[in-house]
């Protein structure tokens, strides 16, 4: 069983530290040093469907560098030519299959007559054909391109223009030469960016199932412009997933430096999916001098010594690709609240509430458990727990759930990890927009006994859930109201802890309790490590007034505390076994 744990956060960064110089091609930087190709994701958090799509891509199945020697040795690999601005400019017409006409950028484009072809002159694949023009740093991309009168003109069933001194994308839902809707050249594995030591980008590749479709929309992480498919399983990554080498693999010493130096950008910058193809397919231009043991080394490495990121985190407009730099994707913050307490009828039935705050959608698994808790020791857990979750701001019932197994998304929700173990309880997996929520939990048939609320974050730990509170009845023995919560990252997080019940009078509560009394317990070693009756007889009083969470009334109890990484449990009772209704609520302080 997890412990007790509470969910509101703070939003921290690490210091800014230097920026690796991006790449370059004659003369032109591949865009902006923080354009998200260029972005660093080291520190971002592991993505929570993470295991599910390294697993449908393939744990076992090894990388595959999808380049080699290049012609005449072979054809693999996908070429570039660099031009200037005074190469001259050739009309691009559609192809009989030109599919993509309406989101294609106009020629003419300087496309040369002896622009290398993706796979040859005579290829039936891709036939990607690339240009950076170094004059004007532009670089023009096309996706079933063939030369038409030794090249006079082109035709192409995409085509593509990228300033590189832009952050800009495509219109959103716009494909590319990639199905992603990117840039290819900044995503491959050049030999001398290899040769030189340092690959300071993202890389391009494959895999054979993209989740394309959610509810009938397609489906793309940003900076992704376009989709691919029509298959709407989330067990397979959509167009724009990035991954990562784990950092617990190690790089063997014996390896070539280029390997080394490939391993080490996979693990820094990752590889982000951009188009349909064969599993962990990834992408580099063709060279003579490449040496064969690097081919060999890099596909000895399976898939499950990877991870896929959530790279949402390094948004700032969702119209660029501009990315927040030195993200600290374990702040320190308090998360996964969960409250247990005595669940009755009418106005004594569990109310747990939080907001989730900053100006993005946040996704988080909210739950209702009883049966789980009799092998704890509770010989009253509640039968059979329903969940109805409701907009604090107009009081709109947002989802219900009484069996956690009946949800439409329960598969989903089974791979959060967070479904509860007993096919009775509740759960809701749901993405909300920021705003406060209440989760109510009831009885099925008007069944009473204990239970436990809890709220756990899923994603984007840069929108923290603050302002926590669960509101139940407190009984006497072990029928007191327990709220826990884990502080996590790596650094300590100040809360404001309290337990309030004579002000719920106010509120139009009939039976508060008079007089609440608390203590704050840390779970690894079961200590008490604060307590309080009246707030204001506190040692941190004067803290806990100037935070501004103080109670309004002299009875209630706070607690102000900095707190080290774990999990805590505030156990509140009555004074004199005094009963009645109280909300237990978690702050963090600034």
């Amino acid at each position: 069983m997890r412990p007790f744990a509470g969910a509101l956060a703070s939003l921290a960064f690490v210091p800014l530290v230097a920026v690796a110089t991006p790449p370059t091609i004659g003369g032109c930087q591949v865009f902006p040093a923080d354009h998200y190709w260029n972005t660093p994701v080291d520190t971002l958090p592991v993505h929570w469907l993470s295991n599910t799509w390294v697993a449908s891509i393939g744990n076992a199945t090894k990388l595959h560098p999808d380049w080699g020697l290049g012609p005449p040795v072979d054809d693999y690999g996908i070429p570039f030519i660099t031009v200037t601005g005074s190469q001259s400019l050739v009309p691009i017409g559609p192809d009989p299959n030109f599919d993509y006409l309406d989101e294609s950028d106009p020629g003419p484009y300087p496309i040369p007559p002896n622009a290398p072809i993706e796979g040859g002159a005579s290829s039936t694949g891709d036939r990607h054909v690339l240009v950076p023009e170094t004059t004007n740093c532009v670089l023009y991309e096309l996706y079933n391109a063939a030369p038409v009168n030794g090249g006079a003109s082109w035709t192409a069933s995409s085509a593509a223009k990228w300033p590189l001194a832009s952050n800009a994308l495509r219109t959103d839902g716009w494909t590319s030469a990639d199905a992603a809707g990117f840039a290819i050249f900044p995503g491959l594995v050049r030999y001398e960016e290899a040769l030189a030591g340092e690959i300071a980008h993202a890389i391009r590749f494959t895999a054979v199932s993209i989740w394309g479709s959610e509810a009938g929309n397609p489906k793309y992480l940003w900076p992704a412009r376009h989709w691919s498919g029509s298959n709407s399983s989330f067990t397979h990554p959509p167009m724009g997933a990035r991954f990562r080498l784990k950092a617990s693999f190690d790089i063997p010493s014996t390896f070539h430096p280029m390997t080394q130096t490939i391993l080490r950008a996979f693990k820094k910058y990752g590889m982000v999916l951009a188009d349909g193809g064969s599993n962990w397919f990834f992408s580099g231009a063709s060279n003579p001098s490449w040496p064969d043991q690097v081919f060999t080394e890099l596909k000895s490495i399976a898939g499950s010594n990877f991870e896929a990121v959530d790279t949402a985190l390094l948004q700032i407009d969702p119209g660029s690709a501009q990315s927040k730099q030195n993200v600290n994707g374990n702040p320190p913050r308090s998360i996964n609240i969960s409250t247990r307490g005595q669940v009755q009828t009418g106005f004594d039935v569990m109310i747990a509430g939080f907001v989730i705050s900053g100006s993005a959608n946040k996704t988080v698994v909210v739950t209702a458990k009883g049966p789980s808790l009799i092998p704890f020791g509770i010989s009253n857990a509640l039968a059979n727990p329903t969940l109805t979750l409701v907009r604090s701001s107009d009081q709109a019932v947002i989802a219900t759930n009484d069996d956690w197994g009946t949800a439409a998304n329960a598969a989903q929700l089974q791979a959060s990890g967070f479904a509860p173990s007993n096919a009775l309880e509740s759960a809701l997996l749901v993405t909300l927009a920021p705003g406060p929520y209440t989760a109510i939990i009831e009885g099925a048939g008007g069944g009473t006994g204990v239970g436990l609320a809890e709220v756990y974050e899923v994603d984007r730990p840069d929108v923290p859930l603050i302002n926590i509170s669960t509101r139940g009845k407190v009984l006497t023995g072990t029928d007191v109201m327990i709220g826990g919560f884990v502080v996590s990252g790596t650094a300590p997080q100040t809360v404001v802890v309290r337990a309030i019940g004579p002000s719920l009078a106010n509120y139009g509560v009939t039976n508060p309790l008079p007089n609440p009394t608390m203590y704050l317990v840390r779970q690894s070693d079961q200590t008490v490590i604060a307590s309080n009756d009246d707030w204001g007889s506190d040692v941190n009083a004067s803290l806990v007034q100037s935070s501004g969470f103080a109670p309004s009334n002299a009875l209630e109890s706070a607690i102000y505390i900095t707190l080290k990484p774990g999990a805590y449990t505030a156990i509140v009772s009555g004074v004199a076994n005094g009963t009645g209704v109280v909300i237990v609520e978690v702050y963090a302080v600034p």
